[in-house]
């Protein structure tokens, strides 16, 4: 009671006005003084953390497709499978999204598990069978279905845009060689999209910018992987077949006709000092310029000691093991060149450059 009345009514108004003056100061500060100095000062550097990863995307996706019904053309089988394998990999990687009901939860930009660009290629992988099958289901019924043919043209605009998050998650977590198979395998399907909107020209340009990087990974790749990608080239020609009808253009059969320019459009120079079928090679790397060099002065040297007359068999067998290190030699520039043809990317005109000192290399 006694402090009640020590307070006087004037320090009663006063109080409000000091609360308001302070109110007022705050107001009056720029936005983000402080604060933001501090949160600023807190940031760290967002990158990844880890080495690139090597992921085998074309790879990957066709080894799963034949062992999970594409073989018999059962696109609604893999279709299940690809439902399965993602809710293994949720639990797995303990990407949760929601209890009870589904809550849409982003893909971190910052991870050290390969297996989250496993998520993008099975949903693309997903949505692109069931879209195929939606087509299929369409084209064996009695009456076509406006309504099945839309649910498959926005299947296959959803393949688009998980296999577009897939190349810009390997552009930042992957190698040069995962980032060349991304982009192959998006140009795939927007070729596959292209194509059911029945926009020939477009589908057609992205069908064939897939098979000439599918071309040039089969030569830069072993025996086994280069058969998964020749046999993808193989299943690329009844799509390019279809477009260039529609567009009323002539088919070939070897693909000669695949957009590139033509190579005799701009005259090549002799920078190398090789030549290749009456051409010059154009070796834009001086270090397999000089093992390219070193390997034919080792074949020149060979051919000089077995012109002469039969040897004893010390010399047989120092000419045995001249070969062998000559192979060795051939082998180590083959790999460079596999590895600068891949890391041409999408640039055509280096790429087909590389190609025929590839092939000069083999022969």
């Amino acid at each position: 009671f006694w402090l009640k009345a020590s307070i006087t009514p004037s320090q009663i108004m006063a109080e409000p006005d000091d609360t308001d003056a302070k109110m007022e100061g705050e107001r009056d500060k720029p936005e983000g003084s402080e604060d933001d100095e501090d949160e600023g000062g807190n940031e760290e550097p967002v990158g990844p953390t880890h080495e690139p990863f090597s992921f085998a995307v074309l790879k990957m996706a066709q080894t799963q497709q034949s062992l999970n019904g594409l073989r018999h053309n059962d696109h609604l089988r893999y279709k299940q499978y690809c439902t399965r394998r993602l809710r293994r990999l949720y639990n797995v990687l303990k990407f949760k999204h929601g209890r009870g009901r589904f809550k849409n939860t982003p893909i971190p930009d910052n991870f050290d598990d390969m297996r989250f660009l496993e998520v993008p290629l099975v949903n693309a992988e997903r949505a692109w069978s069931f879209a195929v099958q939606l087509k299929a289901d369409n084209a064996t019924s009695a009456s076509l279905n406006p309504r099945w043919r839309h649910h498959s043209i926005q299947r296959f605009s959803k393949a688009v845009r998980w296999a577009r998050k897939l190349e810009d998650m390997c552009k930042v977590h992957a190698d040069q060689r995962t980032q060349l198979e991304a982009e192959t395998y998006l140009a795939f399907m927007e070729g596959c999209y292209l194509l059911e909107k029945e926009e020939w020209a477009d589908a057609l340009n992205k069908l064939r910018l897939c098979r000439r990087v599918c071309e040039r990974l089969a030569l830069a790749s072993g025996l086994q992987d280069g058969a998964l990608f020749k046999n993808k080239v193989q299943d690329l020609q009844p799509m390019l077949r279809e477009c260039k009808y529609n567009l009323g253009m002539v088919y070939d059969e070897d693909g000669s006709d695949d957009g590139a320019p033509p190579a005799a459009s701009k005259p090549q120079k002799d920078l190398s000092e090789l030549k290749y079928r009456g051409q010059g090679l154009v070796v834009p790397s001086d270090k397999i310029k000089g093992k390219l060099l070193k390997c034919l002065g080792m074949v020149s040297d060979l051919k000089v000691g077995i012109g002469g007359e039969s040897s004893s068999g010390d010399e047989s067998d120092a000419v045995i093991e001249k070969y062998g290190e000559l192979s060795a030699e051939f082998a180590d520039a083959l790999k460079d060149i596999h590895s600068e043809m891949i890391n041409a990317g999408s640039n055509e005109e280096q790429a087909a450059e590389w190609k025929m000192l590839e092939a000069f290399a083999r022969e």
